[in-house]
């Protein structure tokens, strides 16, 4: 009952979509082909396992009924078979208890051959509703098809002038975007020939900045020769003028010494005269001998003795007396002579140790100028090369910045036409689906 109540309120309701769809404006309510064709499938393959059961179970009741003795459903058994049959059952027969189980078994089967009986009237008529309504939703699938077909005709027409003014307009913006791209291509080789021409550039500004650096090592170099032979000259102008200064106080010693000689002869002239007065030839003997001594240790090494003037011995008490004051004499010249001789020796260290100063001094000039020229030398290159590198650093960071800013605008503009082209796809799909 519930099947039948179940078609009828079917058959209802789709008389309601019929008589919906007969309406203008409305759309029918109805499944896809695909999902009928798919339930009608399922229908025909329970239809066919319900139909194999039957099969089977006719089959068990044939054997059964024969198993029995009876016949079948299908056989038309005349009297005289029968009653040889029933003799050959009652032959069968051994006990009424038997006999009993026997007929209770028949009417087992009986019942069960009804129900299946019942079962295949309800198969029977689920399967006439089932192909009465696939018949159903095939017709108005087959309408509806029709007029979607035709709907889809008349939009074809209707919508055929705006998708050839589309195709036009989209033809136009693909030859604009081709054009746009050639554009960019050529903007590209150029912008590839302005980097070539700036590395070029930038190299022979390497050049002429490698070529600004030797020269300058060059000049550094002349000044370090040039430096280097004013201090040498400096340096022997200091020892020449040294050596001067030195000659200058030597000789102004010995002009001393030689003043202090011959003032000290003339005082022991006075002092003989003053306690003798020997003979002339004795003096002229000693005063000649004396000069003599004088003109041999200036002409000599000053730190040389003085020589003993020799006189000769006489009888007379005036003898003795100028021997002694001629031994008293040269005591003093030769103290006077040490004494000179002692300061040419302090000269000639102090010379000694002005010259070895001015030798270290030098050395140490040369080695801590040349190491601070050498410093200066190097910073100044290290700048030279830090600010080319800089400038050309600046320049290329620059071009590439420039190169950059050009290609992400192009890349914008390329992401900005491949979103109108997918646009312009979208639509075109929906009017080809309209």
């Amino acid at each position: 009952m519930s099947l039948w109540t179940g078609w009828s309120g079917e058959t209802s309701t789709l008389g309601g979509i019929a008589k919906k769809a007969q309406q203008p404006n409305d759309r029918l309510r109805f499944k896809d082909k695909e999902e009928l064709a798919e339930e009608i499938t399922q229908l025909r393959m329970q239809n066919n396992i319900q139909l194999e059961e039957i099969k089977l179970l006719k089959i068990e009741i044939q054997k059964v009924k024969k198993k029995q003795g009876l016949p079948s459903s299908k056989q038309v058994l005349t009297t005289h078979e029968q009653m040889m049959q029933a003799q050959k059952a009652e032959s069968a027969l051994v006990s009424p208890y038997d006999e009993e189980r026997l007929k209770e078994e028949i009417k087992a089967l009986k019942r069960e051959l009804n129900d299946v009986k019942e079962e295949n009237k309800v198969l029977k008529g689920q399967n006439d509703k089932y192909k009465k309504r696939a018949e159903y939703v095939k017709s108005k699938y087959n309408d509806v098809k029709s007029k979607a077909s035709q709907a889809e005709k008349d939009a074809a027409n209707a919508s055929d002038s705006q998708y050839r003014l589309k195709s036009m307009e989209l033809k136009k913006e693909v030859q604009k975007i081709t054009e746009e791209k050639y554009k960019l291509a050529e903007d590209c080789s150029q912008l590839k020939v302005k980097l070539l021409q700036a590395l070029q550039m930038n190299k022979a500004q390497r050049e002429e900045n490698d070529k600004s650096g030797k020269q300058m090592k060059k000049l550094f170099d002349r000044l370090d020769e040039l430096e280097k032979k004013e201090e040498e000259r400096r340096y022997q102008d200091d020892i020449q003028r040294e050596l001067e200064d030195a000659l200058t106080r030597e000789q102004e010693l010995q002009a001393a010494a030689q003043n202090d000689s011959i003032t000290f002869i003339e005082e022991e002239a006075k002092l003989m005269s003053m306690y003798s007065e020997p003979d002339q030839s004795g003096a002229k003997e000693v005063r000649f001998k004396l000069d003599t001594d004088s003109e041999e240790d200036d002409s000599e090494d000053i730190t040389r003795e003085p020589q003993k003037p020799s006189i000769k011995p006489n009888n007379d008490q005036s003898q003795l007396t100028s021997h002694q004051a001629l031994q008293q004499c040269p005591l003093i010249i030769r103290k006077q002579l040490e004494l000179y001789s002692n300061q040419i020796k302090d000269l000639t260290n102090q010379l000694k140790e002005q010259e070895l100063k001015l030798r270290l001094r030098e050395n140490d000039f040369d080695r801590v100028h040349g190491l601070e020229l050498k410093k200066d030398l190097q910073n100044h290159k290290e700048r030279l090369e830090r600010l080319s590198k800089q400038r050309i650093e600046d320049e290329r960071r620059k071009l590439m910045k420039g190169k950059m800013d050009e290609f992400e605008g192009m890349v914008g503009e390329n992401r900005e036409l491949k979103e109108e082209i997918g646009r312009l796809r979208l639509a075109l799909q929906k009017l080809g689906k309209q």
